[in-house]
C-alpha cells in the first residue's frame, strides 16, 4: 500500500519557473533524464521540495531489482516512452500529489547524500576525518583510518534499525569499507573488502564479489539481536548479532580508500 505524505504542492505563481528550471518532475508530468544542476543548491522551500522529490524518486529508480526493471520496461514499451522517462514519470507524478509510491522503498529517517563533508552536513556527523577526505560530483572519497558516526540516535532494539549505503571501495586487494549499527543491546557489523561482503562477527559467511567493480547498494538491518545483510536489494546473510551496550550509527573507510554515493539510515523501524 502507498505511503501517504503531507502534500507539498508547488505555488501557482511559481510553475513558470518550476518549468523553466530543467524539467526535473513538472506538473504536467513530464520527466527528462538529465541532472537538475540549477537546483542542486536549492534555497527557496519549493526548490528544496523539487530537489528532494528528485532525488527520491532517482534513488527508487536506481535500486530496482532485476524483476521489478523487467516489469517496468514492458510497461514503457506499452506507454512509447523510454524506460527511465516513464519510471520517473510516474514516480513523480505520485510525489507532487503526496503519495509514496508503494514501488519505492520507504524513506529513511536520515539520507547523507554526499553533497559535502559529513560534519557539515544537515545533521551532521561526527568521528575523525583525515584531510583527504573530500566531496566531489556527489561522492565522498574516505581515506582510512577516516570514520563518522552519531550517537543515541537509534530506536529500540524490538522496533528494529537499518542503515544503508551504496559504496565502493576504490582497488582490488587493500581496499575496503565498513558500517554498522548498535541498538543499545545488540551490535552489528557489515564489511565490504574488494573480494566480498560479510559481518564483521562472522568472517567465515562470506558473500564472495567483485566490490569494486561499480556502486552497489548495501542494507543492514538489527532488529532483536538479529541481523539482515542485502546486496543491491537481494537478501544475501542472516545471523546473530553481538551484545553491545552503545547507541550508535558508524561508516568508515576501513582500509585504504573508499567512496560513498549516500549513507541513510531508519530509527525504530
Amino acid at each position: 500500500m502507498a505511503k501517504i505524505i503531507p502534500p507539498q504542492d508547488i505555488p501557482s505563481e511559481l510553475l513558470d519557473k518550476f518549468s523553466a528550471i530543467g524539467g526535473v518532475a513538472r506538473p504536467n508530468d513530464v520527466a527528462q533524464r538529465r541532472y537538475p544542476w540549477r537546483i542542486k543548491q536549492p534555497g527557496t522551500p519549493w526548490q528544496v521540495d523539487v530537489w528532494h522529490k528528485f532525488l527520491s524518486a532517482s534513488r527508487c529508480f536506481g535500486e530496482q531489482t532485476p524483476e521489478q526493471r523487467e516489469w517496468w520496461y514492458e510497461q514503457s514499451q506499452v506507454s512509447g516512452l523510454f524506460y527511465y522517462t516513464y519510471f520517473m514519470k510516474q514516480t513523480l507524478t505520485l510525489l507532487h500529489q503526496g503519495i509514496w509510491p508503494d514501488w519505492c522503498e520507504t524513506p529513511y529517517d536520515v539520507c547523507y547524500e554526499a553533497n559535502v563533508l559529513p560534519e557539515v552536513a544537515d545533521p551532521p556527523w561526527f568521528g575523525h576525518a583525515t584531510e583527504e577526505n573530500s566531496v566531489s560530483g556527489g561522492i565522498l572519497t574516505m581515506k582510512h583510518p577516516s570514520w563518522y558516526d552519531r550517537k543515541d540516535v537509534l530506536g529500540p532494539s524490538h522496533l528494529g534499525n537499518t542503515i544503508k549505503v551504496k559504496a565502493r571501495p576504490r582497488t582490488a586487494v587493500v581496499s575496503a569499507l565498513e558500517f554498522w549499527l548498535s541498538d543499545g543491546l545488540w551490535k552489528a557489523l557489515c564489511n565490504v573488502y574488494w573480494g566480498g561482503v560479510y559481518e564483521r562477527f562472522h568472517p567465515s559467511e562470506v558473500i564472495l564479489m567483485d566490490t569494486t567493480d561499480a556502486f552497489h547498494t548495501y542494507k543492514l538491518a538489527l532488529k532483536n539481536g538479529n541481523y539482515k545483510i542485502s546486496i543491491d536489494g537481494v537478501l544475501k546473510l542472516t545471523g546473530s548479532a553481538t551484545p553491545n551496550p552503545s547507541n550508535r550509527v558508524l561508516f568508515s573507510a576501513w582500509s585504504e580508500i573508499s567512496y560513498w554515493d549516500y549513507v541513510c539510515y531508519s530509527c525504530g523501524k
